[in-house]
């Protein structure tokens, strides 16, 4: 009966796979396939030394057009282009995509080929970065139309910064232009060891959320969606493992790490296990009862013993009761002869302590006469306090300590009125991280790692943010670093001064020397030190646009000077609507005007000055003319 059923089941399993080969037998039947993916996402997509498309998801499209025989035609692009190319129809499948709502109201989606960890990486100087929730504060660099975009944004991180490709937020990166970035992990380690900066950036050991690669089709055209399932259906596992260990490296593994071994360890300890401890307890009964034999005449053997033992004891106690009495007969006559040494001494004892009175008495009369001393002293060293911190205040100086061990610290009223805070604010650490604004925190959390390898003194100018207010302020401090006979840091002491007024004055001096009073432009100084610094590769290709104002010096001559220069102010408007905010615009001098375009190519320089030009047409300069 049980042969008859298990034939059953099997007549049955082989007619629903017959029944399922038919309905999936017929798609349509298609000769080509346009695939367009993102060509910088190594190793699943990118370009060689000599600009050819490589990688993991190339070798299993080469597969599949063997398998299938259909023709497969791959283009590699940015992944912004890539997608929007998609959109117009011009290719019929999209790789290299990952998930989102929104797109799957767009495309339809294969099976996922690569599961990716995104973890955050940063600056190997900047500790604390765990989690999502550790980012506030902080500028996240990512790849435009990334899925990490949406997911920092759904946790409230909304500092981003977007760059066009992969490659160009790890260069970012190496020009310290970026500190903190998120993106797939393969990509990452790729271009961090490409540009020489693996040792300088940290991952997160846990991921913000972890990715999938997918193959996605146009809704509408459904009918690829088979074809493609079943090519790579038909790829084995064994080729797919030997395109991955092509691009990912072999691993070799121990055959004690096996599973197969350990498997077989396991089974072979327990039977073994199981053996040993039926041999154990068998002779571990047997021991029990013949020691329990053991035990009994031994007891018995004891018992006999302990009774004369205790006859002989009590005969020895008798003769140490006689030999005791006679020893306290003696004591008792040294005893008589100590009490009568006693009285002696206390005689004597009395005498000192007659002495030790008078020394007493003469004692209080020195400590009144140094207490009133001192009590002169601390007047006149409250009167020096009462001078310094005046002193203080009007310089808008104020001092503090800090233990090093605890990183608890004190400081004078002066600094906590710098400081916007008061007596009751937690004088820590964390409180006075609080203090410090967030673009600095960093820079002097190295400067202190400098100092503490240096054991040098510290003079260090940074921004705080005032906690009463809300103020921004610059401080300057000095200090040193005090160490034990060990070399061990025991404390900071140090003064900090409140030099907004200065900083202001030479910012505002600052500004001045590389900016047009009058259009608020870039002079020309800042001009050609820009120019020096932009003459890179990376900013090829470099475009300089050169302008100036038509009948400046007839407006001049005819309408006055002042309408003269709102039309240069005019002019230097429209030129910051017309450009991009990166673009360097910049007054040479008089009617001349010079506009640096950096990674721009004659097309982008085209539409620029079209912006330009159709802005400038819509400009109007109204004057007066008094009679």
């Amino acid at each position: 009966m049980n042969r008859h059923y298990f034939l059953f089941w099997i007549l049955s399993l082989t007619f629903l796979l017959i029944q399922a080969t038919h309905v999936n037998a017929a798609p349509p039947e298609i000769k080509t396939i346009r695939v367009v993916m993102d060509d910088d996402y190594p190793p699943y997509a990118f370009r060689d030394s000599k600009g050819n498309l490589q990688g993991i998801t190339l070798d299993q499209w080469k597969l599949f057009e063997q398998k299938t025989g259909i023709k497969v035609t791959i283009t590699g692009m940015n992944g912004n282009k890539a997608y929007e190319s998609m959109l117009n129809g011009d290719f019929d499948v999209i790789d290299t995509i990952s998930y989102n709502a929104d797109r799957a109201k767009i495309f339809d989606y294969s099976n996922p080929y690569a599961t990716i960890d995104v973890p955050i990486f940063f600056h190997k100087n900047i500790s604390g970065i765990t989690d999502v929730n550790s980012l506030k504060g902080f500028t996240v660099a990512v790849k435009k139309e990334d899925s990490s975009i949406h997911f920092l944004k759904e946790n409230g991180i909304t500092n981003i910064k977007e760059y066009d490709t992969t490659e160009a937020i790890v260069q970012a990166a190496k020009d310290h232009k970026a500190v903190i970035f998120t993106m797939g992990k393969p990509p990452a380690l790729y271009y961090l060891y490409k540009l020489g900066i693996q040792d300088t950036f940290n991952y997160s050991s846990s991921s913000l959320y972890t990715s999938q690669l997918f193959r996605a089709i146009y809704k509408g055209h459904s009918g690829f969606m088979p074809a493609i399932n079943n090519g790579f259906a038909q790829i084995s596992e064994i080729e797919y493992e030997g395109i991955n260990k092509k691009w990912f490296g072999l691993t070799n593994m121990p055959f004690y790490e096996h599973p197969l071994f350990r498997v077989s360890v396991i089974v072979a300890g327990a039977v073994f296990l199981v053996a040993f401890l039926l041999f154990i307890g068998n002779r571990t009964l047997r021991r029990m009862v013949q020691q329990k034999t053991n035990e009994l005449w031994n007891a018995l053997r004891s018992k006999e013993q302990v009774e004369a033992e205790i006859r002989e004891l009590n005969a020895e106690l008798e003769n140490r009761v006689i030999e005791r009495t006679s020893q306290l007969e003696d004591l008792n006559s040294e005893l008589e002869e100590s009490n009568a040494l006693l009285e002696e001494e206390i005689v004597k004892r009395e005498n000192v302590e007659e002495e030790i009175r008078a020394l007493n008495e003469e004692l209080e009369d020195k400590i009144r006469m140094r207490t009133s001393e001192l009590d002169q002293l601390n007047t006149i060293l409250e009167q020096h306090n009462g001078f310094l911190r005046e002193s203080q205040r009007v310089a808008r100086l104020g001092s503090y300590v800090t233990d090093v061990i605890t990183r608890e610290w004190q400081c004078s009223p002066e600094l906590e009125e710098i400081l916007g805070i008061d007596a009751i604010y937690p004088h820590t650490k964390d409180g006075w991280v609080r203090i410090v604004h967030p673009d600095w925190r960093a820079p002097l959390s190295d400067y202190f790692l400098q100092i503490k390898n240096a054991q040098q003194r510290f003079d260090f100018e940074y921004k705080i943010i005032r906690i009463n207010d809300g103020e921004e302020r610059w401080v300057h401090e000095l200090g040193k670093v005090e160490f034990d006979q060990q070399v061990n840091r025991l404390r900071l002491i140090g003064m900090i001064q409140d030099v907004t007024d200065r900083k202001r004055t030479e910012e505002e001096i600052i500004y001045l020397s590389f900016h047009d009073q009058l259009t608020g432009l870039y002079n020309r100084r800042f001009f050609e030190e820009e120019l020096k610094r932009l003459d890179v590769v990376r900013n090829y290709p470099l475009t300089l646009v050169m302008a100036d104002v038509n009948g400046l010096k007839l407006i001049n001559d005819s309408f006055g000077h002042a309408v003269g220069d709102e039309l240069l102010k005019n002019v230097a408007l429209v030129l910051r609507k017309g450009c991009r905010e990166d673009d360097i615009i910049a007054r040479l001098g008089g009617d001349e005007f010079v506009i640096l375009l950096p990674n721009t190519n004659p097309a982008q320089t085209e539409q620029i000055l079209k912006r330009i030009n159709a802005l400038a047409s819509q400009e109007r300069v109204i004057y007066f003319l008094w009679l």
